[in-house]
């Protein structure tokens, strides 16, 4: 019992981590990561001196070593959700979002969520404000809900997709979200990562198939049979190594891949690409929780999303004994809402408390970049955490 519940703690926590280890380098190349960090094989405990010559837009978009972003905030707002009486409702959820927004409490959001909080915002009503694109970032923040739901299959479908929809109006994106909560509740299950590879397409196509009737939600369902065809044919490619998961994934997305989708890279911000890099990393018959962490991430692009999603899967494999939780600037907050995944009991912070909390580390992240622009300092102290 004490295993199994260290793993369900360990999915939001790993998920932070994970967050944290990629924001660094969030829209770094590659080679631009190695070039300047060596192997970045740790999240660094400052930055170094040499980031004063860095581009200017670059170190604006630096913050403090260790602070979770926007996957991990959305994450905890879906536990509060979900831990909430009466439980789960897509349009409190929406309301989080909005008020989210209206406190300055969001950092780091791509433009497809803020456009969709913005619609809410609007009075648009939530089962059709989702913009029309296949992100990753609905799939970051959904592992918790594979640990909260991990026994109510349907359950966990319907409330990954209605989550997803409201920011995200894309079957894909939501068939993505489905397979990386799917894959959460599995290995909380005790399943071996063959046993997952096996079944996993076709339990994200019977998710699309509950979900394309649904006449009271618009979103967009051109997309359907995309993402469970294309984790089929991820999982029948051999994934013996970094390069060959890298290599699978670019190759499954060339063949459906459109101009408009961005950059071609593994942890492009698109289903297709950044999470189903994560799970392939993650699914590995052999795997270093920790190494395989940072080999997502030195991807950079979408560093941040990729590695939230790798990070909660290998917590719901290992646990959080290969875990550092000590990096995470706001780490007794964090570990608090890790125990409501893990026990299911609840006890969180107001939302009036939440928005508290994330609107200050989204002032001291804007005074972090201010400062780095102005060249007044290139490292700086952990901040303490927000009193609760």
């Amino acid at each position: 019992m004490k295993v199994e519940l260290d793993r369900r703690r360990a999915v939001l926590l790993g998920l932070a981590l994970g967050d944290a280890f990629g924001a660094p380098v969030a829209g770094w190349p590659p080679a631009d990561i190695s070039a300047f960090f060596g192997r970045y094989a740790a999240l660094p405990k400052e930055w170094p001196a040499e980031a004063r010559g860095l581009p200017v837009e670059r170190r604006k978009r630096m913050g403090p070593l260790g602070l979770h972003g926007a996957v991990t905030q959305q994450a905890l707002s879906l536990i509060n959700v979900t831990q909430s009486d009466p439980g789960w409702c897509g349009r409190g959820f929406a309301d989080w979002l909005i008020e989210g927004f209206a406190r300055d409490a969001w950092r780091g959001c791509d433009l497809h969520f803020m456009a969709a909080v913005h619609g809410l915002r609007k009075g648009r009503d939530h089962r059709g404000a989702g913009t029309r694109f296949a992100g990753g970032t609905p799939a970051a923040r959904v592992a918790p809900l594979g640990a909260l739901y991990a026994d109510q299959e349907n359950r966990l479908c319907d409330v990954v997709y209605e989550s997803t929809l409201i920011t995200h109006g894309d079957i894909r994106a939501a068939a993505g979200a489905h397979a990386v909560a799917i894959v959460t509740a599995d290995l909380l299950a005790g399943l071996s990562p063959p046993e997952i590879r096996k079944h996993l397409a076709d339990r994200v196509r019977a998710g699309e198939a509950r979900w394309r009737p649904k006449a009271t939600w618009a979103f967009c369902r051109a997309g359907a049979g995309r993402i469970p065809d294309a984790i089929e044919t991820l999982f029948c490619a051999p994934l013996g190594s970094d390069e060959m998961v890298r290599s699978a994934v670019k190759a499954v997305a060339e063949s459906t891949w459109e101009s408009g989708d961005g950059a071609l890279q593994a942890n492009t911000d698109h289903v297709l690409l950044a999470p189903l890099h994560a799970m392939g990393m993650a699914l590995r018959d052999q795997v270093s929780p920790d190494e395989c962490l940072a080999a997502v991430v030195r991807n950079g692009a979408a560093a941040s999303t990729a590695g939230a999603i790798c990070g909660a899967l290998l917590g719901a494999r290992f646990g959080s004994g290969w875990m550092t939780p000590s990096r995470l600037s706001d780490q007794e907050r964090l570990g608090q809402y890790a125990e409501a995944v893990s026990t299911g009991d609840g006890g969180l912070e107001s939302r009036a408390q939440f928005m508290e909390a994330e609107a200050e580390w989204t002032r001291r992240l804007g005074v972090f970049g201010e400062e780095m622009v102005a060249e007044r300092r290139t490292g700086r102290p952990r901040p303490e955490p927000v009193p609760s």
